[in-house]
């Protein structure tokens, strides 16, 4: 980031070279506070903005669908965009795994011994095409990340090479 630039690496250089260590330091650590500062305002972000909400009230399985598709819908944004870690974008994705999983445990096993075997069936109708729009979706998303994570690397390599 920031401190990679020549501005910062000039600078740095300069106090050191005239004794000032501690204000090299100072100066430093004022620029991975941005850098910081930069990265939980993007946190914050797509944490603040993820539709977990839709998730938590989901009364059906057909709910449960409609939160799945939100979620990844969100994650497919910030997956285009290259300043959000592919491995938090994973991360998000199983741990919206989970929150489904127990969201579906929730709305299924309710009263699951004593309903009537019709309202069973209501229940349970859309599961499969749940499983399957899951599926789907976290299929596309891991290979998408897969393949900007190739593209970052080959750029790597590239920009590497090109310096040696």
């Amino acid at each position: 980031g920031e401190l990679k630039t020549d501005g910062v690496c000039a600078s740095t250089l300069v106090l050191m070279k005239n004794g000032y260590v501690v204000q090299a330091r100072a100066f430093l650590d004022q620029v991975q506070i941005k850098e910081s500062k930069k990265e939980v305002q993007l946190h914050n972000e797509i944490l603040s903005s993820f539709p977990i909400k839709v998730l938590q009230t989901a009364s059906t399985v057909d709910d449960i669908i409609t939160a799945i598709n939100e979620i990844f819908q969100h994650l497919d944004a910030y997956r285009n965009r290259n300043n959000y870690p592919v491995e938090r974008i994973a991360l998000l994705a199983r741990a919206a795994a989970r929150d489904i999983s127990d969201q579906l445990r929730d709305v299924l096993s309710r009263d699951i011994m004593i309903v009537k075997y019709q309202s069973f069936m209501d229940r349970t109708k859309n599961t499969e095409r749940l499983f399957q729009t899951y599926h789907n979706r976290s299929t596309k998303l891991r290979s998408d990340l897969r393949q900007r994570e190739l593209l970052e690397n080959r750029k790597l390599e590239r920009d590497y090479k090109a310096a040696e």
